[in-house]
């Protein structure tokens, strides 16, 4: 008797069906717990029953796998909401119409500054990665509110995109949101307008 000699390509051929094997149970058991659980938020809650230790190990395993904000990421994005609702009203710096209310004579920057600003905050998001403290740099050219809400303007202009809204959108990991915070609070802090 011979032996059987195995046809060349059949490992690899068996690793592949291995691997979508696990991959389809993968799939089913998300699908089952976001079924029955409501997702996986729902299916880690059954362990808070288990007491403090449970619910301490269920809130850091839900904040590490960013399905639920730590007290300071709630804390950022309420800032950045509430900043957000406000920016519609003429009363907000980052609405592009505020400059235009300020008396004759307040400090502006030029066209070209506005525009050199405006980029810099757009192009401070990046497609693999963000930079949040190129625009923050370019938040703290600013030396008044009036100066924000033309950077605003310009952007809007530019990119025909609201520029705070950008930024809010964009910027979403913790990093991000605390810099978009230290802006609103940098910008907050602000006088008005200079002449």
């Amino acid at each position: 008797m011979q032996p059987i000699t195995p046809i060349p390509g059949d490992a690899k051929g068996q690793n592949i069906a291995i691997i979508l094997i696990v991959v389809a149970v993968i799939v089913i058991v998300f699908l089952v717990i976001n079924k029955i659980f409501g997702g996986l938020k729902g299916f880690l809650d059954l362990f808070k029953g288990i007491g403090d230790t449970g619910k301490k190990i269920v809130d850091n395993v839900s904040q590490g796998l960013g399905l639920e904000d730590t007290p300071q990421q709630a804390s950022d994005r309420a800032i950045i909401n509430k900043e957000q609702e406000k920016i519609n009203t003429i009363s907000s710096p980052w609405n592009s119409a505020y400059w235009k209310n300020a008396p004759k004579g307040s400090l502006l920057f030029t066209v070209a500054d506005g525009d050199k600003y405006a980029t810099q905050i757009y192009d401070s998001v990046g497609i693999i990665t963000d930079s949040p403290r190129q625009a923050l740099a370019a938040i703290k050219n600013s030396r008044t509110k009036t100066q924000i809400s033309w950077v605003s303007d310009r952007f809007n202009q530019k990119y025909n995109n609201d520029m705070f809204n950008y930024l809010a959108n964009k910027f979403d990991t913790p990093e991000q949101m605390a810099n978009l915070v230290s802006m609103i609070t940098y910008v907050n802090s602000l006088p008005e307008y200079k002449i």
